[in-house]
């Protein structure tokens, strides 16, 4: 969420924006590539969503570190002395041919080994971290790679802001639908889906779970399909129809006279008819 916070208003205040302000015209008749303008401004969003990101995850990484949260666990002085008294009188009484004194050996041995899971998980928060925050990278330029591409078309702020309501939708219902559900893993078709297979990644990372075969292809996915929506925004904002029609809109893509015949498809369409087919094919 905080990293498509983050990419939101740099989106729109460098399409719609612009447009706005009246700058978009002579920004793209200047002697520069197009090429670069997309690159510079997608640059500018994806920087900006990773700020968001690395300071969200910083605050919950100190809030974990400096509360000493892994300290509740632990009992009070006075409970520990005695937990201890009752341990050593556990250990020293012999366990031939008493069952009972059995089980609460093999009790004892169950919780101290829960005792340490606790602790460990609670530092895995701080040593998954650094991986979380790669992970996050393919996921920041697929948001704002939408973003761009959605904000292209919108001739003010106001509706640049109605075009980002059903993408900030699409991406929120999918990660809190699997966020309440904890018994989904990563595995099977959550490991192709868009923003529900990071959440589900950055969950299992935070439980210690590291699974390399379904994390590299939950990142695999997830860069193939953020190299798709790339090359999409960079072809949607460097059409003309787009930038210079007063009536720009999606459907104006679709009209028959912006629509040039080729010999082969372009590099976003085939990147997105791959992003496409590739969960299908998964599934």
């Amino acid at each position: 969420i905080m990293t498509i916070t983050g990419a939101i208003y740099p989106a729109i205040d460098l399409t719609a924006g612009e447009r706005e302000r009246g700058t978009l015209e002579t920004l793209a008749v200047s002697p520069v590539p197009v090429g670069q303008l997309i690159a510079g401004k997608f640059g500018v969003i994806v920087t900006i969503a990773m700020i968001g990101t690395a300071l969200n995850l910083g605050s919950m990484t100190a809030m974990v570190h400096f509360s000493k949260l892994d300290q509740l666990t632990l009992p009070e002085p006075a409970r520990q002395a005695q937990a201890l008294s009752v341990e050593s009188t556990i250990r020293e009484t012999p366990s031939s041919g008493d069952e009972t004194a059995r089980a609460q050996q093999e009790n004892l041995e169950r919780r101290r080994a829960l005792e340490g899971t606790g602790k460990d998980q609670m530092g895995l928060v701080i040593k998954a971290a650094p991986i979380v925050l790669l992970a996050m990278i393919p996921f920041a330029v697929l948001a704002s790679a939408v973003m761009l591409a959605a904000c292209s078309f919108a001739r003010t702020f106001k509706e640049a802001q109605n075009y980002m309501m059903p993408v900030m939708t699409g991406a929120i219902i999918p990660a809190m639908i699997v966020s309440y559900m904890p018994t989904i893993r990563l595995e099977g078709m959550i490991l192709v889906l868009p923003v529900a297979n990071i959440v589900v990644l950055i969950r299992e990372l935070f439980l210690g779970n590291y699974h390399p075969w379904g994390m590299t292809i939950c990142l695999l996915s997830t860069c193939l399909y953020a190299t798709a929506a790339v090359a999409v925004a960079a072809k949607l904002y460097g059409n003309e129809a787009v930038l210079f029609s007063d009536i720009g809109s999606y459907k104006t893509l679709l009209k028959r006279k912006f629509i040039r015949p080729q010999a082969f498809p372009s590099p976003a369409l085939a990147l997105l008819s791959l992003a496409l087919l590739f969960p299908a094919n998964f599934y």
